[in-house]
């Protein structure tokens, strides 16, 4: 399963002004006029609710249901923005909510489309969805504007992998690698395809380079399996399939263009993420403000209040931290 941390949304276009047609006669100039206010009108006035898909948000989190609730006004209220319908289709997106995320991509889109960054984030969402052949023509479109972000490559590898064209997904793994080297998903996903291409020796020596940065990595694990016993090394095959057993994936996709997706998600789960990756990252005024997120549905975890006065002591905020470190006491009955 693709797994993506480091993810971003597109700084969404601008519309452009509207034009008045002007005429030559002073009874054209009147009627042009008119008809230009009365599509000032139609334009700037809020758009028609069934106009804009609704969600039932029942049984989300109340921060979802806030986030999306309010993603839609927005949409309603300023109907020819592309900003506000490319903020609603990553609210969607950021949810899982992949119909009405595509509606709201696609229109936001017919609006402004030169924004390359949307439409990535519309081929994520239609790679999700199973649509590859758009999915991968809009990477594709994208890495001609962007051909030194690795990111892309490495999702043009993957569609063409579940098209079956194994050696055109090796081709874009090794373009990606070629830029970034440290990128270990891409450089396991070509071990894994050229498992697929018969090729175990070079399987092998790609996975082995993964399995000595990141050794609890299930995926590798299980794919070493398959190339050690083809190449009928008994011994290691078992070694990687006792290591393979229980381990999870632990590699992301680190592709800025997908950040603000994630940022976008109120869910306690992926704010609690979030959270941590920005302690790691030393951002923890952004911390803090998640952990409020995850406090708003989990208040009576201690462990949660807890994160939330370590992340108030890095910013020197000792009186709200110990306020924190007050309430996490309470709940776990310490006196």
């Amino acid at each position: 399963m693709r797994k993506d941390l480091d993810e971003t949304v597109p700084a969404p276009s601008r519309r452009r002004p509207l034009g008045l047609w002007i005429a030559a006669a002073s009874i054209a100039l009147g009627a042009a006029a008119f008809a230009g206010w009365k599509l000032l009108q139609r334009r700037t006035e809020p758009a028609p609710a069934a106009s804009v898909p609704e969600v039932d948000t029942t049984g989300f989190e109340v921060p979802v249901q806030e986030i999306i609730a309010q993603a839609r006004r927005d949409v309603v209220a300023n109907p020819t923005s592309a900003r506000t319908w490319a903020r609603f289709a990553t609210v969607l997106d950021a949810h899982r909510l992949g119909t009405p995320a595509e509606f709201a991509y696609r229109r936001a889109l017919e609006i402004g489309p030169e924004d390359r960054n949307l439409s990535y984030n519309l081929a994520f969402l239609l790679e999700a969805r199973g649509k590859t052949a758009e999915s991968l023509s809009r990477y594709r479109r994208f890495a001609q504007d962007q051909p030194n972000y690795p990111p892309v490559h490495f999702r043009i590898g993957a569609v063409l992998a579940m098209q079956g064209d194994m050696k055109g997904a090796a081709e874009s793994y090794r373009t990606a690698l070629a830029l970034d080297p440290a990128l270990l998903i891409a450089r396991r996903a070509l071990g894994q395809v050229l498992i697929a291409l018969d090729d175990a020796p070079a399987a092998a020596a790609e996975l082995e380079r993964v399995a000595a940065t990141a050794p609890e990595d299930g995926p590798t694990q299980a794919a070493l399996t398959q190339v050690y016993r083809r190449l009928g090394d008994e011994a290691r095959a078992a070694e990687a399939m006792r290591r393979s057993r229980d381990a999870t994936d632990k590699l992301t996709v680190p592709d800025a263009v997908r950040f603000f997706v994630l940022e976008s998600c109120r869910s306690a789960r992926q704010s609690s993420a979030r959270a941590a990756s920005r302690m790691h990252v030393k951002d923890y005024a952004g911390a803090v403000e998640d952990l409020k997120i995850v406090l708003r549905t989990r208040g009576q975890d201690p462990a949660v209040h807890e994160r939330l006065a370590d992340a108030y002591r890095h910013l020197g905020l000792s009186e709200l931290a110990d306020q924190q470190i007050a309430e996490a006491q309470r709940l776990r009955g310490d006196h």
